[in-house]
């Protein structure tokens, strides 16, 4: 092999390891960027639901202290967002607070 011959391949190589390196460090800005987008939009996903079930939380104390005015503080932030939903809709039909708790 002549002495171009060895450069250039050199070259190449050199070349080949340089384009390997570059892609490799595209690849990891590229997931980067994308774990951050994926966590953003859970994060969102997420306080949404919480802000929505603290502010059913609210309602339904508001409720609760307005129908049943001699009632003990209920711990509602312990409960899931359909148990919340269901006494939400309990609180209109039943006349005791027992009967809007029960089995929940």
């Amino acid at each position: 092999m002549t002495f171009a011959e060895q450069m250039e391949e050199r070259g190449i190589l050199k070349g080949m390891q340089k384009g390997i390196h570059q892609g490799k460090q595209e690849g990891i800005q590229q997931g980067k960027q994308e774990g951050i987008l994926e966590g953003e939009a859970k994060g969102k996903k997420e306080g949404k639901i919480e802000g929505k079930i603290e502010g059913e939380i609210r309602l339904l104390e508001k409720q609760i202290k307005l129908k049943f005015p001699d009632a003990k503080a209920v711990p509602l932030a312990t409960l899931s967002l359909d148990q919340l939903e269901l006494i939400g809709q309990r609180i209109l039909t039943c006349d005791r607070l027992e009967e809007v708790l029960e089995g929940i």
